[in-house]
């Protein structure tokens, strides 16, 4: 997690040596929280990294939407959790922050999909209502998940993101 932390140089390294993929295949298999949490701020940081990083991140394991899912599928496993949802939102929000990776994989799943993963941000909110840290990176999460086409707008609206961001 905190190699790909250090900067957009280092979050390059960990991405070309497939790291996202070996984080998504991890993330698989673990039903360990703490390993989830640590496993979502890796994709977090390597999402912070170039549009390239956002890219591989998003699709790691070969597929759209790999880290999307791999982060979503944790926070469904431990939704009591607040550092998960706290790893998981800030995850979200690295990945569709600026790039059209998150758009273009959004075309791919279809708005059912897209409005899933924006509804594990609101029902990480809803959850952890009293817990800054998921409310901060929620609201930010669904900010950048709303931030491209009318399709995603539609998807965080119609999950509730809209009303999450309110209370």
């Amino acid at each position: 997690q905190n190699m790909a932390g250090a900067g957009h140089k280092c979050a390059q390294a960990v991405v070309d040596a497939d790291g996202a993929a070996a984080v998504v295949a991890a993330m698989g298999d673990a039903a360990d929280a703490e390993m989830l949490r640590a496993c979502c701020g890796a994709l977090w940081n390597m999402a912070c990294g170039s549009d390239a990083c956002k890219q591989v991140v998003v699709h790691a394991g070969g597929v759209a939407p790999g880290g999307v899912a791999a982060v979503v599928a944790a926070m469904a496993r431990h939704a009591a959790d607040a550092e998960v949802q706290r790893s998981g939102c800030g995850a979200l929000q690295a990945m569709a922050s600026g790039s059209d990776a998150w758009d273009a994989c959004n075309q791919a799943v279809g708005a059912d999909v897209a409005k899933a993963r924006a509804k594990a941000v609101v029902e990480a909110m809803g959850g952890h209502a009293t817990d800054a840290g998921v409310q901060l990176l929620g609201c930010d999460a669904l900010l950048n998940m709303a931030g491209g086409s009318d399709a995603s707008i539609q998807a965080v609206v119609g999950a509730g993101g809209a009303l999450a961001v309110k209370k």
